[in-house]
């Protein structure tokens, strides 16, 4: 006697049914059904292929993954025990003959959930699993089905119920189909229409984007698309008309800014841009008043930036002024945050001792590599953390000035890997400085670094030429004397000089042309590239290897590490920027540059 399968039991019972349900209580169920500690190999392939059908993760955004190019893809699962991101399932998980089950399926249930599950697995992935073209009645099968689900209710998510109107427009369109597309335009219609009532989970202006900006080849009839645009436009209204939107609300108006936005570019009415943009502006700094100055501040930035995307400049001028004043304000509400270090004497002595134990250039060498961060340790570092406190990176964090101005931003560690490491190296460098000005002060009182030794060690680089000398000595009198800002001002240009020293002599080119011709007379020209292009040149970061030109970034150049060549340089560093922790690390990117030597044949 052939054993009952408890999973095609559980999927016929919702079959048979006509309450509301969804392929993520589908996938409940069949789980449910399964006896704990059965193996999905030990399963029959009718099983299988249930469990499958259920499992897969529908999107448009599937579509653009060159590793899929399916709109069926794999869920994302994160295993906690080792944090690593899982996928399952993908499309080789599936056999051909489960094409062919599906298929039998599509054509037999009579619940459209399941119905338009099967018919649109069929359509989508029979091509990539069996190298077959699907007949195009499943196509119509998937469409049918998912218009069914609106008009009956039988979704058991009605938020969701968008997606599916979605997917059976663009089914219609890949089939040429112009009544079911006609039939998925009005579903659409419908759909968005209840979406300004109380408890509404609908999402408010989804026919707005689905039927005006997502498909070329769709053609909306006149006065449905008047309709659409009015119902955003008194949308709009609803956020801003009152003149007191409240600051929970600014993001609610800016996604139907940015709609109302887009479509007036596509129609080609920049004064439609325009009054819109202009509109949601007022309100939202008005709003940003009830606000805290942190959060405000940022915000505010936003908008400068998007009034300078769309041409407003006049705009973007009008808000620099309440920048700083919000910067400013910002400020005066951030926490002080103190870490107390031990600095044993005895660590202290042995790294002196280690340091300057051999000649200078010994001293030198060691002085430099000791204090130089090792990138691939960061790395580890950061993984480590990730592991530990996964939320703190998977949010942007924004970086203020001293002013509380937004310099730069951040994204999550998926987005913005490298952003993220620069983070965290120049986290390190601040929490080492203390000890390096420690040492650094050590050795210069017991003269294992003296002016004068320093001065003619740098003079035998050829990171200097020989006119750079004075300007070395007046700097590193000022180091050696306490003086701090003299040092700063006078040593980050030198650096910049011996950088690129030292990029002429590796082969790369220090030049750029301009972007420009002058206004009168003949042609172009060129300038000299930015230091930050140099220390990305692979000939610099083959010479200085992959640690230092990354700590030389995020030292001197990088707005999300410590920048402080730009910040100097730009005047933008105020009197508490040019202390001793900045002075010491000046000094110690000297001491690199001090050891190289042009090699004698």
């Amino acid at each position: 006697m052939m054993k009952r399968s408890l999973v095609l039991d559980a999927v016929a019972a919702v079959d048979r049914s006509e309450h509301p349900t969804s392929e993520a209580h589908m996938s409940d169920a069949i789980r449910t059904a399964i006896p704990e500690g059965t193996y999905y190999e030990s399963l029959s392939e009718p099983d299988q292929a249930e469990i499958l059908a259920f499992g897969f993760n529908g999107s448009e955004a599937n579509l653009q993954d060159t590793d899929l190019g399916t709109y069926y893809g794999p869920r994302r699962i994160v295993a906690f025990d080792d944090a690593q991101v899982r996928s399952w399932p993908n499309a080789s998980d599936v056999m051909p003959s489960m094409i062919s089950y599906w298929e039998n399926r599509a054509k037999q249930a009579r619940h459209p959930v399941l119905r338009a599950r099967y018919a649109d697995l069929v359509w989508d992935l029979s091509r990539k699993v069996a190298d077959r073209h699907p007949a195009i009645d499943f196509a119509r099968l998937a469409i049918d089905a998912n218009l069914e689900i609106a008009s009956r209710g039988l979704d058991a998510f009605d938020g969701l119920v968008g997606n599916r109107l979605r997917r059976a427009l663009v089914l219609g369109l890949s089939v040429s189909d112009a009544g079911r597309v006609a039939a998925a335009v009005d579903a659409i219609a419908d759909y968005d229409s209840g979406a300004e009532k109380p408890d509404s989970r609908r999402p408010a202006g989804f026919a707005f984007e689905a039927l005006l900006f997502d498909h070329k080849k769709l053609s909306i009839a006149t006065d449905l698309r008047d309709r659409l645009l009015k119902a955003e436009l008194d949308r709009f209204e609803r956020y801003i008309g009152t003149g007191h939107m409240d600051p929970a609300d600014a993001i609610g108006a800016e996604r139907i800014a940015m709609r109302l936005v887009r479509f007036y570019r596509k129609v080609n009415e920049p004064e439609g841009v325009r009054r819109v943009l202009s509109r949601f502006g007022t309100a939202f700094v008005s709003a940003m008043d009830r606000a805290s100055a942190i959060v405000a501040s940022a915000q505010v930035q936003r908008l400068y930036e998007l009034f300078h995307q769309n041409g407003m400049a006049e705009e973007a001028r009008a808000l620099e002024q309440k920048m700083r004043e919000l910067g400013r304000a910002s400020v005066d509400e951030m926490q002080a945050f103190t870490v107390d270090i031990e600095l044993p004497v005895q660590e202290l002595d042995a790294v002196v001792t280690w340091v300057g134990e051999k000649d200078l250039a010994h001293a030198v060498a060691r002085f430099w590599s000791y204090f130089l961060p090792d990138r691939d340790h960061v790395q580890r570092s950061l993984e480590q953390q990730l592991r530990d406190t996964p939320l703190q990176y998977l949010i942007s964090k924004t970086i203020v000035d001293r002013a509380g101005n937004p310099i730069a931003e951040v994204p999550s560690v998926d987005d913005d890997p490298s952003g993220r490491l620069v983070m965290e190296t120049a986290q390190h460098i601040s929490m080492e400085t203390p000890i390096l000005i420690r040492v650094a002060d050590r050795l210069r009182a017991n003269e294992t670094f003296t002016l004068e030794e320093i001065l003619d060690y740098l003079a035998q680089s050829p990171a200097f030429p020989e006119d750079a000398h004075l300007i070395l000595t007046a700097g590193l009198n000022a180091y050696f004397a306490g003086d701090h800002i003299v040092a700063i001002s006078v040593l980050i240009p030198q650096i910049e000089l011996g950088i690129r020293e030292i990029a002429i002599r590796t082969g790369a080119s220090v030049f750029k042309p301009l972007r420009f011709k002058p206004l009168r007379g003949g042609g172009g020209g060129r300038i000299f590239r930015s230091l930050d292009d140099l220390l990305r040149e692979p000939n610099v970061i083959d010479l200085f290897g992959e640690s230092a030109a990354h700590y030389l970034r995020v030292l001197l150049t990088d707005q999300r590490g410590w920048n402080i060549r730009n910040t100097v340089c730009h005047g933008l560093a105020d009197a508490h920027a040019f202390d001793a922790a900045v002075s010491h690390r000046v000094f110690h990117v000297l001491t690199l540059l001090a050891q190289l030597r042009v090699e004698q044949d």
